[in-house]
């Protein structure tokens, strides 16, 4: 603040742009996040041909993602690219509004900014490759379009592990990150897969089913190898999870139409004693989870997740011990 004078008690305040773009810097830097929009914008309307108005703009469009509010962050980086367009922070502000609009779960939007930001390939490294290109598949996964997915994840898979110019210890969140997203859409493949009443045809797509579940697994393997703490906590979760949906799918489908009621209620029990195994291994797999979470101190929403899902299936498994006590199934 710049103190010009003082007449009859009053202060007189003089400020120019920078002045202002100090005050906001300083608000930001102290996480006064809406003190530092109100100073940003008051230069933004005060002093609209100044050289901090990108910076302020910039620095704006920070402060409302910051307080979760996205759709101002949007509408701030878009202003920044019409007014900007040969902006040196290009490759920034795309990446920011990405991200912004991904938080909006705006995933058409977000493809079509992340394309664009492909445009600025001399400010490109190949890791910013990778995630651009995981980012990708994981929109078009939310966009129910997986071929198109999976093109975009094998994609940033390749740049990862053929690029020559990525160091080993390169960032690698969005590697594993394609690498899981991957293993979700070969799980939910194996979802979808359903088993129909009709005896001839059970058996070829059971099969089907169970080597979707081992191609997941393998996949969920691959990214638990990768190492990055957050993505190996949820494939070893969701590792877990395909045993429970396998138990699942496999319940809920239709008994052979030939058996009259009573053969159906004998058939349901024989069932459920058959594939309890599929619910031990869950169980299994989510103590191995918590035992590798407690090893690394992790606490995330997966180690949520494994910690209830791990209380209702021990729960469920003590039900599903007593079904068909009396068959001489083994």
């Amino acid at each position: 603040m710049v103190q010009l004078s003082q007449k009859e008690g009053h202060t007189i305040d003089a400020y120019d742009a920078i002045e202002l773009f100090n005050r906001g810097n300083l608000a930001l830097e102290a996480k006064k996040y809406n003190d530092a929009i109100i100073l940003y914008l008051q230069l933004q309307r005060e002093f609209p041909g100044s050289e901090y108005l990108a910076p302020a703009l910039y620095n704006s469009g920070i402060c409302f993602d910051q307080l979760g509010r996205y759709e101002d962050a949007v509408a701030t980086y878009r202003r920044f690219i019409e007014k900007f367009p040969e902006s040196d922070d290009m490759r920034d502000i795309l990446f920011r509004l990405s991200q912004s609009l991904e938080e909006l779960a705006r995933w058409e939007e977000m493809i079509s900014v992340l394309d664009t930001l492909e445009g600025y390939t001399a400010q490109l490294s190949p890791v910013d490759r990778v995630e651009i290109r995981t980012r990708k598949g994981a929109a078009l996964i939310e966009l129910h379009r997986p071929e198109l997915a999976r093109v975009e994840l094998e994609h940033a898979l390749h740049i990862f592990t053929r690029d020559d110019s990525i160091s080993q210890t390169a960032p690698d969140y969005y590697y594993a990150m394609a690498q899981f997203k991957l293993a979700e859409l070969t799980h939910d493949e194996m979802r979808q897969v359903t088993l129909p009443a009709d005896d001839a045809a059970l058996g070829e797509i059971l099969e089907k089913k169970c080597q979707l579940l081992l191609d997941a697994q393998y996949l969920y393997t691959q990214v638990i190898r990768i190492g990055h703490p957050h993505w190996s906590g949820a494939a070893a979760y969701r590792t877990g999870a395909l045993y429970r949906h396998l138990w699942q799918d496999m319940l809920s489908a239709p008994p052979p139409a030939a058996l009259n009621e009573t053969e159906q209620e004998i058939y349901t029990e024989v069932l459920r004693k058959r594939i309890k195994i599929l619910l031990e291994k869950a169980v299994k797999q989510w103590r191995r989870t918590l035992k590798f979470a407690t090893r690394l101190n992790l606490d995330n929403a997966w180690m949520i997740q494994t910690r209830r899902d791990l209380k209702e299936i021990e729960e469920l498994l003590k039900i599903e011990s007593q079904v068909g006590a009396d068959l001489p199934i083994e």
